[in-house]
């Protein structure tokens, strides 16, 4: 009882500190995803834009004899643009990956995130979204050897703080027998709102 109290707690702190909420969907997957920006919730003032990020994505595999598996990832990421290129920024970070399936996997990949604001001379803002993480043998864990997740996103800002999206992602995870397990490999739509 006083562990769901305690998880409530932090749950409710968590969701009235959150800056964006996201959800994208597909035949096989949902994907739920919450942004903090730490130098909004603090008195840290800097050029770059530090974040806390947690993310539930629930896959439903289609082969029967296959387990459904559910990603759970917490982490942090520093973003900023790049010097002399206005429109395009890059971010860095680190997460916590846990997989719940059959092995309940763990990795703790680093992350590369680029966003380029199409230069299209329109009042509605649309921007190209790449996101890689990796994680090698050494911050894989359990019977895992590498953990990899693909992104590419086109974002457009629909009305004020109120974003569309569609894109494509690709997760695998490598085994330490170099079996390889492709998690999802498919195209989404999701829909975000900033706060």
């Amino acid at each position: 009882m006083l562990k769901k109290i305690g998880l409530i707690i932090i749950g409710t702190t968590y969701a009235l500190a959150v800056n964006s909420g996201s959800i994208n969907i597909n035949n096989e997957d949902l994907e739920l995803g919450f942004k903090i920006e730490i130098n909004d919730k603090t008195s840290y003032t800097t050029t770059n834009r530090y974040y806390m990020d947690t993310g539930y994505i629930h896959i439903n595999n289609d082969d029967k004899s296959a387990e459904n598996t559910d990603i759970i990832n917490i982490g942090a990421m520093v973003e900023n643009n790049l010097k002399g290129a206005r429109s395009l920024f890059l971010a860095l970070g680190i997460k916590a990956v846990l997989i719940d399936s059959v092995n309940n996997d763990f990795a703790a990949p680093l992350s590369l995130g680029i966003t380029y604001f199409l230069p299209l001379q329109r009042e509605v803002p649309i921007k190209l979204n790449i996101y890689l993480a990796y994680a090698p043998g050494s911050l894989s864990f359990s019977d895992l050897d590498r953990y990899l997740e693909k992104r590419i996103e086109l974002n457009v800002e629909l009305f004020d703080h109120v974003f569309i999206y569609g894109g494509y992602k690709e997760i695998d995870l490598t085994y330490n027998d170099q079996a390889t397990l492709n998690l999802s490999n498919s195209a989404y739509a999701g829909i975000k709102f900033d706060f």
